[in-house]
């Protein structure tokens, strides 16, 4: 897992898809479902470099400037 615990769910074998909205934009997407800990969602990388968001790591936001 994300935060380091042993992840007691095994292996990755479900997939749901999701309409995820982010301003006035929505987007279909397929997620994984898992156990990841203490974490409700993990965003991987390569969706994080589509969307380019701005960080904020001091607040802990991601802000969408083109959405």
């Amino acid at each position: 897992n994300v935060d380091g615990t042993e992840n007691v769910g095994g292996t990755i074998k479900y997939t749901v898809t999701l309409t995820l909205r982010i301003s006035d934009t929505e987007e279909t997407r397929k997620f994984y479902v898992m156990n990841c800990g203490k974490e409700n969602l993990i965003l991987g990388l390569p969706w994080l470099r589509e969307v380019n968001p701005v960080v904020n790591w001091q607040e802990g936001t991601l802000t969408f400037p083109d959405r």
